[in-house]
């Protein structure tokens, strides 16, 4: 797998999804990876969360990303990451706002032909999360005839299997809820293949509460990243 050069993609859309430049930007305009089906650990996986209020970056963190969460799957090497919050070009949204923003009136109960919604993002209330954007996998009528959802919920990184929600639990998304990028991206880390790397990963994990990445190349569609760990004033690089 090749690698290209970070300085030929445009910072702006890798983080943000847009860029002000649009067609005259002369840097390359891609989106982060982003994760579509959930792969097997081969075993329990063990999700970290940040602790504090969003961040929004600034100054010398503006080329960093705020992670909420992260977890790490040994099978494939990757780390799930959950952004502390996503642009839209406008606002910052994180995840309670994702959340209230699909609550709002103004996106309709889903008017549904069954079959015909494979791949749509909707808006779905779920007793765990609240209301989540969820893409639909597959979906059918159970025995009880009740609609059922297989669904992928973009801002977690979770699968939902055989999910059977109340009529009014499943919305309709306005265009900017459907354009939003996810709050979560998988990567590999610049080092994972070092040895014994999962438990330097989880003790550096466990030993700070605030996480960035930095994005630094591509190995064919996912970023390779540098994650740090903000102690007082400055980052200190994750170090193997």
């Amino acid at each position: 797998m090749g690698r290209s050069n970070m300085e030929d993609y445009c910072s702006k859309y890798l983080l943000y999804g847009k860029c002000p430049r649009k067609e005259f930007c002369p840097q390359k305009h891609i989106r982060l990876a982003q994760m579509e089906s959930i792969h097997a650990s081969g075993g329990n996986i063990e999700m970290f969360h940040s602790n504090g209020q969003a961040s929004r970056l600034e100054g010398s963190l503006a080329d960093k990303i705020r992670i909420r969460s992260m977890s790490y799957i040994p099978s494939t090497r990757i780390i799930i990451l959950m952004k502390e919050s996503v642009y839209d070009g406008f606002e910052y949204f994180n995840f309670n706002e994702i959340s209230q923003a699909i609550d709002d009136p103004s996106n309709e109960q889903l008017d549904r032909t069954l079959y015909n919604n494979i791949g749509k993002l909707i808006g779905v209330k779920t007793n765990e999360h609240g209301w989540v954007r969820a893409r639909i996998l597959d979906e059918c009528e159970n025995e009880r005839e009740q609609d059922e959802y297989n669904l992928y919920l973009v801002d977690l990184g979770e699968e939902m299997k055989e999910f059977t929600p109340r009529p009014q639990h499943v919305k309709e998304l306005k265009g900017y809820l459907q354009e939003l990028p996810p709050l979560v991206f998988k990567a590999l880390h610049c080092n994972y293949e070092t040895a014994d790397f999962q438990q330097k990963f989880e003790d550096f994990l466990a030993s700070t509460e605030q996480w960035y990445a930095e994005i630094q190349v591509y190995e064919a569609d996912t970023p390779i990243v540098q994650l740090y760990a903000k102690e007082d004033d400055y980052l200190e690089p994750f170090q193997l």
